[in-house]
């Protein structure tokens, strides 16, 4: 069944694949996934802007895909993979990317606010400017990530890794306070 429906995919029109993907429960969702990445259409940004709000893509790989202003909110994306993916301006409000891969992603200007983001993998990430306002941060990793004018009001950051995060004085820390150089990450990142 899984090797007639890949078939037929190549033949059916963009739109109604994106049509079927906002739709479709995580197994089929990533076999269009995938076909969406054969039409290099991740990677070109054709999907630039693209409004995929509640789709179930766990375990999805958007490795380089370019999908700057991308609406995923309420989404589940799950152990997904972003590696160096261009989520700039993206709307993400309460997204599920608990365990994902978001090493090196662009974040920058993106609206997070209510995310989980259970032990993420946001290495090197760059997020300047993205709300995490109320985020679940829990155990994430955020080592050399890029947070200048990052808000992070009201997240969860317990056992959060920020070693070399890079802040600047408009940085909003959890407690609302704005970052400054004599700020120690570990004082809000302690487990009880």
């Amino acid at each position: 069944m899984l090797r007639w429906r890949r078939v037929w995919n190549t033949f059916r029109p963009t739109e109604k694949l994106l049509q079927e993907l906002r739709s479709a429960d995580n197994a089929l969702a990533l076999i269009l996934l995938e076909e969406l990445k054969e039409r290099q259409l991740l990677q070109t940004g054709a999907l630039e802007g693209i409004d995929l709000t509640g789709v179930r893509l766990s375990k999805g790989t958007f490795a380089k895909g370019r999908l700057r202003g991308a609406i995923f909110s309420h989404a589940d994306l799950t152990y997904s993979y972003f590696y160096d993916a261009d989520l700039q301006e993206a709307v993400l409000t309460q997204t599920d990317f608990s365990h994902a891969n978001l090493r090196q992603i662009r974040l920058d200007g993106a609206s997070a606010v209510g995310a989980q983001m259970i032990a993420a993998n946001l290495a090197r990430a760059s997020l300047v400017g993205c709300s995490l306002r109320e985020a679940n941060l829990t155990a994430a990793n955020f080592w050399t990530a890029d947070l200048r004018g990052a808000d992070l009001s009201g997240a969860l950051v317990e056992g959060a890794n920020f070693h070399e995060t890079t802040c600047d004085s408009s940085t909003r820390l959890p407690d609302g306070e704005r970052w400054s150089p004599r700020f120690e990450w570990r004082s809000l990142t302690r487990r009880n």
